[in-house]
């Protein structure tokens, strides 16, 4: 463990953040300290921040580098340990590499900084006129999405309206909603209120369209071909529901204050749930794979549809975001399917995983495989087989072991090609584990 990960496993980040007399609600919203903004839009976690206003985003350590002003992630890794007496040795001084990782989230607020000034500069010199953007998903996640863009393309009119900042965008253009969830811990419900509704929307539409030129598929009228989506359902297994129900004793414990958020947080708890409703082995690999669960029927299934097409050679993708293969031989659902697949009478070579190509150069050459059905079944995670992944000539189905986190990454497969029907495994049980 190097200095940083060791100052985050000893302090939460919202107690530094008290500790440096930012005020915090109870759900740990602050104002941003970072811009101007009278409505709270920044969550603190327990290891990181994100604000949904100015897009800051990173971990305690860049949190604190950014609050003072300092250098480089060692000074701020250093005025945390003497600021909360933490005790910890820090005389040892990091490698290149742990300094390198803790400057990643840093870059990245850079690339956007560098954008925006890119952009406001481009506008200066052509009235507004010299910049296009092109996206299908300009709202892929947060109605905040629209402010970005509106703060990417639209500067000038939102410096002229007063609604530089996102509260004071969010009081015209967003409404708060209060409704029960499932609480995380898949044991009852609770109320959550968030920002998930638009007000004032066609004055807000009128603005958007002054730069946005926006067409439906109606209006494109593409060849879409026709999809079958088979959502299928499963029943929890005797030790899964186990397994839940120890999740909200968990629960309990850590809204009672019995254990504090370095041993057991609700993050932890919610991460263990998906692990549960996508595999038990994944919490125990000692547990035993027993028949009916979701892996082993999306088994059945993709060696099915391999089977049905083979005389075409028809391709299909498995997506699978947890349990990636990590190649030092603990176990993983990656090399649990795949050779459940190969003891079906799958070749071992029309099998790959998307992490196998390590560059660019090789996932292109294994893309070309797929495109080609040499290689017939690829299994890959959301974030590298999602945006970008243009493989669809052979494809035919489509399996979603679990579920993504946007509405844009379901139902890749519809696009405009020669596809025939997409199939897309679930539990019925996701929501509450």
């Amino acid at each position: 463990m190097n200095i940083f990960q060791e100052i985050k496993e000893t302090i939460p980040l919202y107690d530094i953040a008290a500790g440096y007399g930012i005020q915090l609600n109870r759900s740990n919203m602050c104002a941003c300290p970072f811009h101007e903004e009278r409505t709270p839009s920044m969550k603190i976690h327990d290891k990181g921040f994100c604000c949904y206003g100015c897009g800051e985003h990173g971990d305690t350590i860049k949190f604190v580098q950014k609050l003072f002003g300092l250098e480089n992630p060692l000074d701020a890794a250093h005025k945390i340990n003497e600021d909360f007496h933490l005790g910890i040795d820090v005389s040892r001084r990091p490698t290149v590499s742990e300094v390198t990782a803790a400057q990643i989230a840093i870059k990245d607020r850079m690339k956007t900084q560098d954008l925006y000034m890119k952009c406001q500069y481009l506008g200066d010199l052509t009235g507004g006129k010299g910049i296009c953007f092109a996206t299908g998903t300009p709202v892929s996640n947060s109605i905040s999405e629209i402010f970005i863009m509106q703060k990417y393309l639209q500067a000038d009119l939102l410096k002229k309206k007063n609604l530089v900042h996102f509260d004071a965008w969010a009081a015209d253009f967003a409404e708060k909603v209060t409704k029960l969830e499932y609480a995380p811990e898949g044991t009852g419900f609770r109320q959550k209120t968030r920002l998930a509704k638009f007000h004032n929307l066609p004055e807000l539409m009128a603005m958007f369209k002054e730069f946005a030129d926006i067409k439906t598929a109606d209006d494109l009228n593409l060849p879409v071909p026709e999809c079958e989506t088979h959502n299928i359902t499963v029943k929890p297994t005797e030790n899964q529901k186990k397994l839940v129900q120890s999740l909200g004793e968990r629960a309990k414990r850590i809204h009672n204050k019995l254990v504090t958020s370095d041993i057991d947080n609700m993050l932890m708890v919610t991460n263990d749930g998906r692990k549960i409703g996508l595999d038990q082995r994944l919490i125990n690999p000692l547990l035993p794979d027993e028949p009916g669960t979701k892996v082993n029927v999306c088994v059945d299934n993709v060696f099915q549809i391999w089977n049905d097409t083979s005389d075409q050679r028809l391709t299909q993708l498995i997506f699978c975001d947890f349990s990636t293969p990590k190649g030092d031989g603990s176990f993983n659902l990656y090399d649990d399917i795949k050779n459940k697949l190969i003891d079906k009478g799958v070749p071992k070579n029309e099998v790959a995983f998307i992490h196998d190509a390590a560059s660019k150069e090789a996932k292109e050459n294994l893309f070309s495989k797929v495109r080609s059905g040499h290689i017939r079944i690829l299994i890959g995670s959301t974030q590298k087989m999602g945006a970008g992944t243009n493989i669809q000539d052979k494809l035919i189905a489509s399996h979603d072991l679990d579920c993504p986190w946007k509405l844009r990454d379901v139902g890749r497969i519809l696009r405009t090609f020669k596809i025939k029907k997409n199939v897309e495994v679930t539990d019925n049980g996701k929501d509450d584990f």
